[in-house]
């Protein structure tokens, strides 16, 4: 008996190793295998005449991304499949495709429920023209009655306005007018006084942002999410890239202004973009290759170290402060 038992927990811890060691597995795939991502895109040499703009028929985008072996893979096109399709194993996971069925129950429903509005409407109708005609009989007497009361309560109104204006005495109406004059000098020393207390307010915030950004802390702070977020950055940006591309601006002096900055990128840029400039025409024509890749882990890695960091924290902190102030 004490063998059996022992057997099955033998062969229990065997298989809650084997799924830890799988999960294990997955999480180390997830977190190290890169995914990989490519995009093509195209667009023809073409020159715009007078009222002419950018035909988006003409455009080609191609976005892939494929992790493990394409084991899970997707591909957006436009603009001939402008959706994302997602796949695993080259199994369509989504968009779902619904089935024959329930599209014809869908459509079922939506005229059972057009037939249902009709029938309401025309209920609600009929309805609302035999009370139209009730109340038509009806309103001239409304009518009559309501001009009748609106003119009693204004000869009640006047009366009372002329009893009001014979009990105000002259010194009253002097006394009336000194209030308003003095609430008409006291605004302008509130407003002024308001403005005052916002402006020193403003000055505060902003001696205590200098204090904090000439902080030692603030620097090492700075200097650790630069550093991560630069990392971060030349992991995400392709890897390979070739463009071409052909750009007229209609305007020599626009176009020579491109160029020149285009010089000043050429050292960086000499093997990524190939620009071909058009002094004469509003053109346009561009031709794209771009692949990567992403890790989980580095993003994880740089988004928790800045987030984690103790400097950082402080700065954050010191920030809030400033502003609910």
């Amino acid at each position: 008996m004490l063998a059996v038992f022992l057997s099955v927990l033998k062969v229990v811890g065997i298989v809650l190793l084997a799924l830890l060691l799988i999960a294990i597995l997955l999480v180390l795939l997830v977190l190290f295998v890169p995914v990989r991502y490519r995009i093509k895109g195209n667009y023809p040499k073409s020159i715009f005449e007078e009222g002419q703009g950018f035909d988006k028929d003409k455009a080609y985008l191609s976005v892939n991304f494929s992790w493990l072996l394409h084991a899970l893979s997707g591909k957006f096109l436009y603009p001939k499949r402008p959706e994302f399709v997602i796949r695993i194993f080259g199994i369509k996971i989504f968009p779902r495709k619904e089935k024959p069925e329930k599209v014809k129950r869908k459509k079922n429903k939506d005229k059972e429920n057009k037939n249902e509005e009709k029938i309401i409407f025309k209920e609600d109708f009929v309805n609302k023209k035999e009370s139209f005609n009730d109340e038509n009989t009806s309103l001239s007497e409304h009518i009559e009655n309501n001009i009748s009361e609106f003119y009693q309560e204004d000869n009640e109104i006047t009366e009372e306005n002329i009893e009001d204006d014979d009990k105000d005495t002259f010194f009253d109406k002097l006394k009336k007018v000194a209030e308003t004059a003095l609430e008409l000098i006291k605004k302008p020393k509130h407003v002024f006084e308001k403005n005052r207390y916002t402006i020193s307010r403003v000055c505060d915030k902003i001696r205590m942002i200098k204090n904090t950004l000439e902080n030692d802390i603030f620097k090492r702070a700075y200097s650790l999410v630069k550093e991560k977020l630069a990392r971060l950055l030349k992991m995400i940006l392709p890897d390979k890239s070739r463009i071409e591309l052909y750009l007229g601006m209609g305007d020599p002096a626009t176009e020579a202004e491109l160029m020149s900055v285009y010089g000043i990128l050429y050292p960086v840029l000499y093997d990524k973009l190939k620009f071909t400039p058009d002094f004469e025409n509003r053109a346009l024509g561009a031709d794209l290759d771009l692949k990567g890749h992403i890790t989980v882990f580095t993003v994880i890695y740089c988004v928790a170290v800045c987030y984690f960091n103790k400097d950082v924290k402080k700065v954050i902190n010191r920030f809030k402060k400033i502003m609910n102030s």
